[in-house]
């Protein structure tokens, strides 16, 4: 009953980290997307083009907090992962908290440089 109840318990707890980093990736790939449009600068763009991009620029600004958030609750939830499976799924956590902390520095590098 025990090892029924831990094993159901690691499975729950997976699958609690892996919505968080599937929501949390789409958060980055979203809001990557708006990003990639702010900074097109083909052809002739327009003054209200301009401010058009501006403003996607200050809103995804201001909702970085929101993806902070969602990025620390992936990771808070990997890390409750890594405790509660066996060490093949511990490294798989790892890497996968690695890659999202990875993609996040990016993103935020990418968004500062078009600001």
């Amino acid at each position: 009953m025990h090892v029924q109840l831990k094993s159901q318990l690691s499975d729950s707890i997976d699958q609690h980290a892996s919505s968080a980093f599937a929501e949390a990736h789409q958060w980055i790939t979203d809001t990557r997307s708006k990003l990639t449009w702010c900074a097109e600068t083909d052809g002739d763009i327009d003054r209200d083009g301009i401010e058009a991009r501006l403003s996607v620029i200050s809103d995804l600004s201001g909702s970085m907090t929101d993806g902070e958030l969602m990025r620390d609750m992936a990771l808070h939830c990997a890390e409750n992962a890594i405790h509660a499976s066996a060490d093949s799924d511990a490294t798989q956590w790892s890497s996968q908290s690695q890659q999202l902390s990875d993609d996040w520095t990016e993103f935020a590098a990418e968004l500062q440089c078009t600001r």
